[in-house]
């Protein structure tokens, strides 16, 4: 097994150590909140998509393109692309919602016309 070790920036300015394991999977950990949780966090995903960035230490660069070359092997760009995609869908639904719930304001303002009965 593989243990490569990252810097990745917080917000605060300081750094947050993002642990992968490579081995026949990879397995990637943070010491941020979140991380601590096992949840995704911006730390793990910058770095997973070749962020420079996203690097504290801009010297690790060369650990970050190895590390890159080993995720481009594995399954996390499709599952990537799969969550990007529910995120755009949910934006979409999230406009449409606002633009039907206007209508339905101006409708309840200017009245809504009643269906003729047969």
């Amino acid at each position: 097994m593989q243990t490569i070790y990252l810097k990745a920036k917080s917000s605060s300015g300081d750094y947050y150590q993002v642990m992968f394991e490579v081995a026949e999977t990879i397995k990637v950990s943070c010491n941020c909140n979140a991380g601590t949780f096992s949840k995704l966090c911006k730390h793990k995903t910058g770095l997973l998509s070749g962020d420079l960035n996203s690097l504290f230490d801009i010297t690790e660069g060369s650990k970050l393109d190895g590390l890159i070359e080993i995720v481009n092997r594995s399954e996390y760009i499709s599952l990537s692309k799969e969550y990007l995609s529910a995120k755009k869908a949910i934006e979409i639904a999230k406009q449409n919602e606002k633009e039907i719930k206007h209508k339905i304001e101006i409708a309840l303002k200017e009245g809504i016309p009643l269906i003729p009965e047969d």
